[in-house]
Parts: structure tokens; C-alpha cells; sequence
């Protein structure tokens, strides 16, 4: 290690990160020097600091592990906002690191000097600004360590000249990189399971409720369900946890603020007990839009820091999910109410039938997204990773690509950032450059980033992105009484790929859809675009609260 910078790089990789997203300026160029030279860092070009945020959460969020972003002073920083925001409301570790000017040039109004450190701060776990060189070792340590306990964002601004500051003899030892110790492995106590199941027993009826904490455990979780004849319900970021295809999964709750589906609501609202694996957000699970906790619950999470707060559990289980499954699964006795899962069965049934059989018009101008969704699943091997952005789009997947349970799927789910989905898809492909990624999006949605279609291409990932591409912003028209700013202009789409270097074609209700799909899926080295052209009135099926939209009014 020559200097500071270098210790930088080399604490990432003590601590798990394999990739740095971000964009070259003048404050971090000593310390870009160090990722890019570094033996065990990916340093990805993105072509615009909010993607790099996006991509650094996406990434975070599908392995668990801690991922980075990196960004110059000023503009540079202020860019990483809403990927960094993202990544703080779901739970993805994320260290940011920014640039400043040299020490002895800040405060003073000069070029580009923001204070990033008190701007962040009131958004994400803990922003700092580094003003000795002393000071880095334990902040970086500490940046990274509340950044992977508390699964949160952490950010570090550091100035140029400490970037850049020669490590002699004396300092080196100080400026030694440390792995952190591996977690303790922790198991339920017996009293804990004693409380489970006689909360689990005194249920009517039972739901259980999976989420990302849960990701390798689902086959675990489909055997408990089967014993307690117990429907299962994932959230949207959370698709591919389990598989679809079984008959106890119900579907997904949680789109953008709303159940979205409507069997999953319904057999929430027939549960009296959720048994939640892995799940950070409750609300929708036990309280729905009241916010009033209307459900008993039990609770299972891997660790302290995935437990969720704010509503009281009967048990709360800590350890392997899918060993406290199991262990469940041999206390329990054979049973449960038959009737909700038989009854969340016809009637997902029928509503396949209704949109699959009845609902789909023979437009040969349009494809219709049920079908699209439906070859994208036929044809998805098992290492697909899924990433989708926000508006109808993600509306149509969650409710009609049904994915096995060794899939991964991204979102912004809690945030909602539309233009979400490119940036994800190359975080994914540089991740897992040998799995099928694949992303959907919406023409509204894809153009907020479409830009990084030029890194996924110099990058050299190999990815798909899928755009429905219907000529106006789906979600909102559904929305509105009489339509008003929804329709959009669009590119050519697929001529805009080629011009970044990547491949693609367009796809219409003429179209066959099963070869489209695996040419896409077959296509390697770049991305390859799917231009779908959709009919603007086919807007997804979307459930709401009981209770519907209630304005406020003075009494």
C-alpha cells in the first residue's frame, strides 16, 4: 500500500465488496486510482453518479453483502441522493464514498465545495466527513461495520490530499486493513419455540409472509406451509424467494403502497395470525393501510438487526430461517384450515383464467403484456436474476411472471424510483456474469436512465432489458379521471441500442414470442433490447385498501 487510497480499496475487500459503481471527478481521482489498480475491485463506469447509487443498492440487495459507490465533490455527490435513500429504506449495507477539496481549501465558497456529510446525514444510518488522516482507519472501520450490522447506507467525504497522503514506516501499522470476525451463529431457545407454536396452534387461520431476509430458505418455508395447510404471501421485492408455481403461494402484497394483488389481500384478510420469515416491512402484513396492528404475529429473522419493530409479536425467533422452518414443521401437528387456501387457490385460478382466456385481444399491432410476462417466465433458466422498475411494468410482473424459487428478484421497493431497473440489471450482470438477467420497464421509467445502456455496453455485460413500451405512464393515467401529461414521445428504441453498441429487437402482437424471448435470453456479450410495443388502454389489474382514497376535509 502506497498511500490512503490504497488502504481504502484494500478495507473494502477485507470487508466483501467486489465492485465500486461510480464516475471519475478531480476530489477522488487518487482514490479511484486505488480501485482500479486493485487486484480484487471491479471499478463499473456508469454515466451518472445516480445510477452508480442505484446500481451499488441493486447490487447490495441481491447478495447481502456490502457493496460501494464512489462520487467527486459538489454535483458528484449530490447525484448519489436518491440511490443512497433507496438503499437506506431497504435495507441494503451501502458504503458511499465522495471526494472534497484539499483541507486547506474548504469553507472558503470555493468550486464545488458542499458539505456532502451534513447533506446526507438526516437520510441514511451515518455521514462523516474525515479531517485528519488519523481520523480515517476507525471512521472507515466504523463506516463499514453499521453499515453491514445495521443493513443500512453509511457515507464517508474525504479530502483529496488525505486521499493522496504517502504511508510511511511510522503510520503503516495504523493503516493496516482487518476482516471483520465472522457473525456468531445464533438459534432459537426452546421457550421461544414453545411460544411459537402455541400461538401458531390457538390461530384459526394462518398466512405466512416471506421476505429478502428469507432468499435460499424458501423450499424450507413451502414444507411448513404444506403441514399447516397455510397460504404464502411475498412482497414484490421479494418474488423468487419461493416458488411461484406451488399451490400454498398466493401471490404478492405490496406494490407501491397498495396490496396490488387481489388474492393476496383477501387471504390477508381472512389470516388471524402472520407468520412472518424475513420480512422488514409488517405493515401491509398485519396492520394494512390503518396502521392499526390487526393480526397476531410471530416473527422470524437470521439476525437481531433483521428484526422488525413496531408491532407486537407473540415469538420472535432468531437464526437459519430455514432451519427454524423445519424445526417448526416437526413441532407442529398435521392440520390447519384447509378452506383459505383452497379458497386463495380458485381464486387465483380464476383470475388466470379471466386475464389468460378472456381478457386478451387478438391485436396483431400490440403485444399484450400477459403474454410477454409469460414467455419471459417459460423460458427463464434458474439462475435468473430479475430486475424491475417502477409503474405498470412492475404491475404485470407481479402478478403474471411467476418465477421457481431460485430466483432473485430487484426493486425499488419502498422508495418507488423509476429508472431503477437499467442500473439494477448492470449491477446484477457484473455481479453474476454468467446468470440470465433480466429487467422490465416501462417506456417512462427506462428513459430516466436509459444513458447507461453506453456502461452496460462498455462494461461488456451481458443483460436484457425489456421495455413495455405503450406510449404513456401506464400507472398514472390509471389514476386520473381524464388523461393529462401521460403520453410520451418516444425513441426508437432498439435503434437506440445499436447506437450504444448493443443489439435488440422489436416485438408486436405479430410477433412469436417464445423465439423472441430465447433470442433474447441466447444473446451474449452486450445488452439486447426488447422494444415491446403495447396497447396504451391495457393497464395492469391493481387492488387498493378497502377503505380507497379518502381526501381530507375540514369539519
Amino acid at each position: 500500500m502506497g498511500n490512503i487510497a490504497d488502504y481504502i480499496a484494500q478495507d473494502l475487500v477485507e470487508h466483501g465488496a467486489t465492485h465500486v459503481f461510480g464516475y471519475p471527478g478531480a476530489s477522488i481521482l487518487p482514490l479511484l486510482q486505488a480501485v482500479v489498480e486493485h487486484p480484487r475491485l471491479e471499478w463499473v463506469l456508469m454515466r451518472n453518479e445516480a445510477a452508480a447509487s442505484l446500481a451499488a443498492s441493486a447490487q447490495a440487495k441481491l447478495t447481502g453483502r456490502l457493496s460501494a459507490c464512489l462520487a467527486t465533490s459538489g454535483p458528484g455527490a449530490t447525484n448519489l441522493i436518491t440511490g443512497l435513500i433507496d438503499a437506506q429504506l431497504d435495507g441494503a449495507p451501502v458504503l458511499a464514498l465522495t471526494g472534497m477539496l484539499p483541507t486547506w481549501r474548504q469553507g472558503r465558497l470555493e468550486f464545488q465545495d458542499v458539505d456532502t456529510a451534513a447533506m446526507l446525514a438526516p437520510h441514511i444510518g451515518r455521514s462523516a466527513h474525515c479531517a485528519h488522516p488519523n481520523e480515517l482507519p476507525p471512521m472507515l472501520r466504523e463506516a463499514m461495520a453499521v453499515a453491514l450490522e445495521q443493513r443500512c447506507v453509511t457515507h464517508l467525504a474525504i479530502p483529496t490530499d488525505i486521499q493522496a497522503l504517502a504511508l510511511d514506516e511510522e503510520h503503516r501499522a495504523m493503516f493496516t486493513p482487518v476482516a471483520p470476525p465472522p457473525p456468531t451463529p445464533l438459534f432459537p431457545t426452546d421457550a421461544a419455540f414453545d411460544a411459537a407454536v402455541a400461538a401458531i396452534a390457538e390461530a384459526g387461520h394462518v398466512a405466512i409472509a416471506v421476505g429478502s431476509a428469507a432468499r435460499g430458505c424458501g423450499a424450507a418455508i413451502l414444507r411448513l406451509a404444506e403441514k399447516l395447510k397455510a397460504p404464502v404471501v411475498t412482497s414484490l421485492g421479494d418474488k423468487g424467494i419461493v416458488d411461484e408455481r406451488h399451490p400454498n403461494v398466493a401471490g404478492v402484497l405490496g406494490i407501491f403502497g397498495a396490496p396490488g394483488e387481489q388474492v393476496a389481500r383477501d387471504v390477508l384478510g381472512h389470516a388471524e395470525l402472520i407468520l412472518s420469515f424475513g420480512i422488514a416491512n409488517l405493515g401491509p402484513f398485519v396492520a394494512g393501510r390503518s396502521g392499526r396492528q390487526v393480526r397476531e404475529l410471530v416473527r422470524c429473522a437470521p439476525s437481531p438487526r433483521h428484526v422488525p419493530g413496531g408491532f407486537r409479536a407473540r415469538a420472535t425467533m432468531i437464526g437459519r430461517l430455514d432451519a427454524i422452518a423445519d424445526r417448526l414443521a416437526e413441532r407442529l401437528p398435521e392440520g390447519g384450515h384447509a378452506d383459505c387456501l383452497e379458497g386463495a387457490g380458485a381464486a387465483i385460478a380464476g383470475f388466470l383464467a379471466e386475464w389468460v382466456e378472456e381478457r386478451l385481444p387478438q391485436d396483431k399491432r400490440h403485444a399484450h403484456p400477459v403474454k410477454v410476462m409469460r414467455a419471459l417466465s417459460a423460458h427463464l433458466p434458474h439462475d435468473g436474476v430479475l430486475a424491475l422498475d417502477i409503474g405498470d411494468n412492475a404491475v404485470w410482473a407481479a402478478q403474471f411472471l411467476h418465477l421457481s424459487g431460485e430466483h432473485a428478484a430487484l426493486v425499488s421497493e419502498n422508495l418507488g424510483v423509476m429508472g431503477f431497473c437499467l442500473p439494477a440489471l448492470i449491477a446484477a450482470a457484473a455481479t453474476h456474469p454468467q446468470a440470465t438477467v433480466v429487467g422490465i420497464a416501462g417506456d417512462g421509467g427506462v428513459q430516466m436512465t436509459i444513458g447507461e445502456l453506453g456502461a452496460a455496453a462498455q462494461a461488456g455485460v451481458t443483460l436484457v432489458l425489456v421495455i413495455l413500451n405503450n406510449g404513456i405512464l401506464g400507472r398514472i393515467r390509471a389514476q386520473e379521471n381524464e388523461p393529462y401529461s401521460v403520453a410520451l414521445q418516444n425513441p426508437d428504441f432498439v435503434a437506440l441500442a445499436r447506437a450504444y453498441g448493443c443489439d435488440g429487437m422489436t416485438v408486436d402482437g405479430s410477433t412469436d414470442l417464445d423465439a423472441a424471448v430465447t433470442k433474447a435470453y441466447g444473446h451474449r456479450g452486450s445488452p439486447f433490447v426488447l422494444d415491446v410495443r403495447c396497447a396504451p388502454e391495457a393497464l395492469a389489474p391493481m387492488s387498493g385498501w378497502n377503505d380507497g382514497f379518502a381526501p381530507l376535509h375540514f369539519s
